[in-house]
């Protein structure tokens, strides 16, 4: 499996693994196989709940609630190094492989880094929120890229109500579902959506997320208007 370097690389053939196991982390339907000492290098909420007067400190089981099931995944992978983009890893594409990755849609990816960056926060890991930023600022930046603005509208309706039906889950999320937890993220979105909105206005879907999240809309509204104001700026 192809690892990360800093983030518990030389650990990776551990995770998941009962050698050596001190604790098994339960979350959703799952169970991830741990060690402590990993967790708590990666991890200041870990570290804190083993190394505190907490009940975990000594428990062999922890149950984790309210997280994402895919991106808590995400998130001990990567403490053992690994790179998990909700299926498989980033890098090896082989990580508890379930089914070919690239028939996810961007819709997926995006959703998956969110919920990695958010996840982040929770457990307080900012090495892999920093990356969670940047793989899903790359994503949109290929997603709001000359070749997508001109390809849209050429390819007639139910293309473009396809490629539009991409973008109210991840905007639902994070400006919803999530909270201020993700708003980090928020600028690159609505920068791609901005750059597509164009192909997009006279759907009823467009129209209906604009209702549905005004403050999508206003971030769309104060992006117009410094881009008038400045038409260099990125």
């Amino acid at each position: 499996m192809a690892g990360l370097e800093g983030a518990g690389a030389s650990h990776a053939r551990y995770f998941n693994n009962s050698a050596h196991s001190d604790v098994t982390i339960h979350f959703s339907d799952r169970q991830v196989k741990a060690h402590k000492i990993v967790l708590a290098s990666q991890s200041e909420h870990f570290r804190a709940m083993f190394e505190g007067g907490f009940a975990e400190a000594t428990s062999r089981d922890i149950h984790l609630h309210e997280d994402d099931p895919e991106a808590m995944y995400g998130a001990l992978a990567w403490c053992y190094g690994l790179l998990y983009d909700g299926k498989t890893t980033f890098e090896s594409w082989r990580l508890d492989s379930m089914e070919d990755p690239w028939k996810r849609t961007e819709r997926d990816q995006w959703t998956y880094l969110i919920n990695l960056y958010a996840t982040g926060g929770k457990y307080l890991m900012p090495k892999m929120q920093a990356h969670a930023e940047e793989h899903f600022t790359l994503r949109m930046k290929f997603a709001k890229s000359p070749r997508y603005a001109a390809f849209v509208p050429r390819h007639g309706p139910v293309f473009r109500d396809t490629w539009m039906g991409r973008w109210p889950t991840p905007a639902k999320l994070l400006y919803h579902t999530l909270g201020d937890c993700a708003k980090e993220l928020r600028p690159a979105f609505v920068k791609a959506f901005w750059v597509l909105a164009p192909a997009f206005k006279d759907t009823e879907m467009f129209n209906q997320l604009m209702v549905e999240i005004p403050e999508l809309a206003l971030d769309m509204l104060k992006l117009a208007i410094a881009e008038k104001e400045d038409p260099k700026k990125d």
